[in-house]
Formats: structure tokens, C-alpha cells, sequence
């Protein structure tokens, strides 16, 4: 595939706009854990570059940053 479309990097914008088609039953993080898996595999495969982005909430660092406060 790499040799046929001359693919140089993989650019994810927005990580929880994927699906992983085996998700029904599976956390967030377990479901997350099994994408960046995958992507992880076939960087090392074709040998580029795979970058993410993802989202992370205000509200949940906030919160983070006041336990550590305690």
C-alpha cells in the first residue's frame, strides 16, 4: 500500500471520531487502547509516521488538578 499511493505519514485529527468495529461491549479506554494499538502497528509496518490528535476536557483536568491539591 505504502509503494502504490506513495504514503509518507498518517495525520489523525480528533482520535474519539474513530470506531473500533469490535467496541460494543468495551470501555472508552479499552476501545481507545486497541485503535492507538492498531495504529501503532501499522506505522511500524509501512514504516511512517502516525500522528493524533485527541480531546481532552477542561472539566476533567480541572478536576484532576484539585485532587492533587488534597
Amino acid at each position: 500500500m505504502k509503494k502504490e499511493k506513495d504514503i509518507s505519514c498518517v495525520i489523525i485529527d480528533y482520535l474519539e471520531l474513530i470506531s473500533y468495529g469490535e467496541s460494543k461491549n468495551l470501555s472508552k479506554i479499552t476501545e481507545t487502547n486497541n485503535i492507538l494499538s492498531n495504529l501503532k502497528n501499522l506505522a511500524q509496518e509501512l514504516n511512517i509516521p502516525v500522528l493524533v490528535t485527541s480531546y481532552i476536557s477542561h472539566k476533567k483536568i480541572y478536576h484532576k488538578k484539585i485532587m492533587f491539591l488534597h
